[in-house]
């Protein structure tokens, strides 16, 4: 079942993702960092996002955070635990 529930996490990463690689374009080559459900408070992370955008049954957009070049959805449940690179998009531990 955590695999199941871990399907919205991927989803929302690569969505992340997705947004971050526009913000580098915008940012001078960097991805905007943001601490978990900071997202709202971004320079440029919100024109592409907003917070409720990240708001699904099993994660909610505070498990969400960017930092050095990986975004992070962490939720507390190590089951639920799953990280991106920004860069390859490939999942890591």
């Amino acid at each position: 079942m955590a695999r199941a529930k871990r399907t919205e996490g991927v989803a929302a990463l690569g969505a992340i993702r997705t947004a971050e690689r526009l913000v580098k374009l915008e940012n001078n080559g960097n991805y905007e960092s943001f601490a978990a459900g900071a997202l709202g408070n971004t320079t440029y992370m919100k024109k592409y996002m907003v917070p409720t955008d990240l708001d699904g049954n099993y994660y909610k957009n505070n498990n969400y955070s960017v930092s050095g070049g990986v975004v992070y959805a962490s939720t507390g449940n190590v089951d639920l635990e799953c990280n991106m690179n920004l860069d390859n998009g490939y999942l890591q531990p």
